[in-house]
């Protein structure tokens, strides 16, 4: 989920000239997730927060807050409600490294036909655009959700690769990096 906040969308309150915006996105169980983010100079601000396998369905909450001289007031919040996954979905955890290196991606929704491929650059084509297909990959050791290590070698070049599943109805991918 990524939020892209906009300050007509807020209303009075958010002033760049602050400096951070706080928010708290708290969970169906109680549990919660901080960080902050300083808006650019127009006074959009940019926050990512994906629910990953394994945190609770639910409701949750997003406020976002800015520290003032006098207070520190909630400005904006978000309800909503996160589900369990029924189409394919993936989000790289990790999306840059060096060869040999293993890639997280939280996937759900899987059905259990599910196939994973590793898709990326030839070696010495050098270009961004061509995913010829690297190799097939094994079967997840999970059913419809979790966290999917990719394993790289170290000859693998560098370049943009995608994680692939063709089994379902909804394509899935998820892309990372991998750096000289």
């Amino acid at each position: 989920m990524c939020f892209n906040v906009f300050p007509e969308t807020l209303g009075p309150g958010f002033d760049s000239s602050l400096g951070p915006i706080s928010i708290t996105v708290t969970r169906s169980d109680g549990s919660t997730t901080s960080g902050s983010v300083t808006p650019d100079i127009g006074g959009v601000l940019r926050w990512d927060f994906t629910p990953l396998p394994g945190d609770p369905l639910g409701d949750y909450t997003l406020i976002a807050e800015q520290q003032s001289s006098t207070s520190s007031v909630p400005e904006a919040q978000l309800d909503y409600s996160v589900v369990e996954a029924t189409s394919p979905r993936f989000h790289a955890i990790d999306v840059s490294g060096s060869p040999g290196s293993v890639f997280r991606v939280a996937v759900a929704g899987l059905p259990a036909s599910a196939a994973f491929f590793l898709y990326g650059p030839e070696s010495g084509s050098g270009s961004q655009r061509d995913f010829p297909l690297r190799r097939s990959l094994p079967m997840p050791d999970f059913q419809s959700e979790g966290i999917y290590s990719v394993q790289t070698t170290s000859d693998d070049p560098p370049g943009l690769y995608a994680l692939w599943t063709d089994g379902c109805d909804r394509l899935a991918c998820a892309t990372f990096t991998l750096a000289q």
